[in-house]
């Protein structure tokens, strides 16, 4: 059973101030799910409709659902600590105080900066997990990592990536620039990606979406790379471009 007090506060979490103040977050759908019971994250409960359980009982004998306590929830109970307009009725606290923020060792590091929408930031993550690419560092300005929206666009790619973000004084992209790590920013000027070369210890930086990489960040760029157009527009979307250069960093 759990309480009314219980689910006002897993409602909460849609706000990020609460999501850092209790350090856990609510996560829905039944791929998302899965994902995060097969992970290193710590799942405290599971939250279901009989609705749901009706339809999924073969689903929910899978070894990895008996590892956390379930509640089952009325429909209208679950709508109001869903963060979607029809939910699937599955959904899973997790607690993240103690998420692992081990980085992994050389590679290409991913950085966004200063990219503000959800569901663009979930797509990279879930391309540059399909590309190899586990360490994605957000700039102190971009979205909340948190986010309900950016964790489902990352789908299961959300569980399985390093996820950090760089303090105000940019201390992560100092230390690369420092030990002489190569920073490459995708820009509207610089060399033909197509041609470049990237090192096995490097870092790509992606910008915003409307005024690409900062001013701040550009001062750590050792090098610009630049995807030609050869159409018309006046502009790709960060995860599209993003998409493309990753599919050449990862040769």
């Amino acid at each position: 059973m759990i309480s009314k007090y219980d689910l006002k506060t897993i409602s909460s979490f849609k706000m990020k101030k609460y999501r850092d103040k209790h350090q856990k977050i609510f996560v829905e759908g039944l791929r998302v799910v899965e994902d995060a019971l097969q992970s290193s994250y710590n799942c405290e409960r599971l939250i279901l409709t009989q609705y749901f359980i009706e339809r999924n009982s073969e689903v929910l004998r899978k070894e990895y659902f008996s590892n956390v306590p379930h509640h089952v929830v009325t429909e209208k109970d679950f709508f109001q600590i869903s963060d979607t307009q029809s939910p699937q009725g599955i959904g899973l606290v997790i607690d993240v105080s103690k998420r692992n923020r081990r980085m992994s060792a050389n590679g290409i590091s991913i950085y966004l900066d200063n990219i503000s929408d959800p569901g663009n930031a979930g797509t990279i993550i879930r391309t540059a997990c399909w590309f190899g690419f586990r360490n994605i560092i957000f700039s102190n300005g971009s979205v909340d990592i948190y986010n309900p929206k950016l964790i489902r666009s990352a789908s299961g790619a959300y569980f399985y990536s390093n996820l950090f973000i760089d303090d105000v004084d940019y201390n992560f992209l100092s230390d690369k620039k420092e030990n002489q790590i190569e920073i490459v920013g995708a820009d509207l000027t610089g060399e033909d990606y197509e041609k470049f070369v990237f090192a096995k210890d490097a870092v790509l930086v992606v910008g915003n979406e409307g005024n690409g990489i900062s001013e701040t960040v550009k001062s750590f760029l050792s090098k610009r790379i630049v995807i030609p157009k050869k159409g018309f527009g006046e502009s790709l979307n960060v995860s599209s471009a993003f998409a493309i250069i990753a599919s050449k960093a990862s040769q």
